[in-house]
């Protein structure tokens, strides 16, 4: 078999949808995006997809771990890789499912004490 480690994105992507015995619909549907998209991204074409896109891409297709990371890599090539830096980390559903989701209290909770509106405890 071939060495995945360079397998081309448009590529990864359909392995990984027939593995999961979903249909360009089912994925498209899942991540929330278009069947048309989904069906472009699997034939390649050179556009490289948003980070956003690969991610919801990810969790519709159940990926996690060193699957997940591979992923997001290969949606990126290492030729634009130096040029943006770093990739930001994207929140999988698990991270969602495992965090109290709480983003604005302790801003809040600052904001208010700074302009002494803080509630009494």
């Amino acid at each position: 078999m071939a060495d995945r480690a360079n397998e081309p994105f448009a590529t990864l992507r359909k392995r990984h949808r027939l593995a999961a015995g979903l249909t360009q619909e089912d994925v498209a549907e899942r991540a929330g995006i278009s069947a048309r998209a989904v069906s472009d991204l699997e034939l390649g074409g050179g556009r490289t997809p948003r980070l956003e896109t690969v991610g919801l891409l990810a969790t519709a297709l159940g990926l996690a771990g060193e699957e997940r990371r591979a992923f997001l890599a290969a949606a990126r090539p290492a030729a634009d890789a130096a040029a943006r830096g770093p990739a930001p980390r994207l929140a999988s559903s698990s991270d969602v499912a495992a965090s109290p989701h709480e983003p604005m209290a302790p801003v809040q909770n600052e904001l208010d004490m700074a302009l002494g509106t803080a509630l009494p405890v």
